[in-house]
């Protein structure tokens, strides 16, 4: 499993509803997992709680992963049961979370793990309540389904975590073409250490653990190595640390 600018979401929304929640992919750079909740209202928000349902076969998530992006509101979250989550978010000082003059904020990011290769999902949002000023409801559409789109915009290795490592370490990657990819260690004079990976693989978000093995199972020796990664129209190196 894997630890998701623009719209991906359609709402069918009643002429009597002036506010409501939304999906967007996150503005995150190379983050195909990570979605932010979007709320658009004409009054000013200071409240919100709803449920979040996804489905658990492909996605998952802890409290950990749901996070504020407005700097002065706090998100309180419980994972409810697999496949669902509740969220409250609000500030202690009753600062504003959005305003009615921005259109459309976000102010929830959600990053989920994802199944290898996954491409799309649904995520939902029900029982949403938004709290205007002195607390009082704002009426808005409660309940919507969002169709995700988890792929990669670019093809992409990201950096290893942790870095430097002992004993294993996870390499993040992105292709959005399917084809041949390999990931090969090297150590400093350029002799392949270890292959990770060289196969055929759908467009989607990936990662290998290397456990500081060589291709003879043989722990090598503490120092620098260079991890490439071939992928179609893609190259690219990063250099990794093994610590003993």
């Amino acid at each position: 499993m894997k630890k998701l600018t623009l719209i991906v979401l359609t709402l069918s929304l009643g002429l009597a509803h002036t506010s409501f929640s939304g999906i967007i992919k996150s503005k995150e750079a190379n983050n195909p997992n990570a979605v932010e909740v979007t709320i658009h209202s004409d009054v000013d928000i200071y409240g919100v709680q709803f449920d979040l349902d996804y489905d658990n076969n492909y996605l998952a998530l802890t409290e950990g992963q749901i996070t504020s992006l407005v700097n002065s509101a706090d998100v309180y979250s419980k994972i409810i049961e697999p496949g669902k989550a509740r969220v409250i978010m609000f500030s202690m000082q009753g600062d504003k979370i959005m305003n009615s003059t921005d259109d459309i904020s976000s102010v929830i990011n959600i990053n989920f793990d994802t199944t290898e290769g996954l491409s799309n999902s649904n995520v939902s949002i029900s029982n949403l309540i938004l709290a205007g000023a002195n607390g009082v409801s704002v009426d808005c559409e409660r309940d919507a389904t969002f169709d995700v789109n988890f792929m990669p915009e670019v093809t992409s290795l990201e950096k290893n975590y942790p870095n430097p490592f002992n004993p294993s370490t996870t390499i993040p990657f992105n292709i959005t073409q399917a084809g041949n990819v390999t990931l090969s260690v090297y150590d400093m004079s350029g002799s392949l250490v270890k292959t990770l990976t060289s196969d055929y693989k759908e467009a989607g978000s990936y990662k290998v653990i290397w456990n500081g093995l060589n291709n003879d199972g043989q722990q090598v020796a503490s120092g620098q190595y260079i991890l490439k990664m071939s992928a179609p129209n893609y190259s690219n190196t990063l250099q990794m640390t093994f610590i003993k």
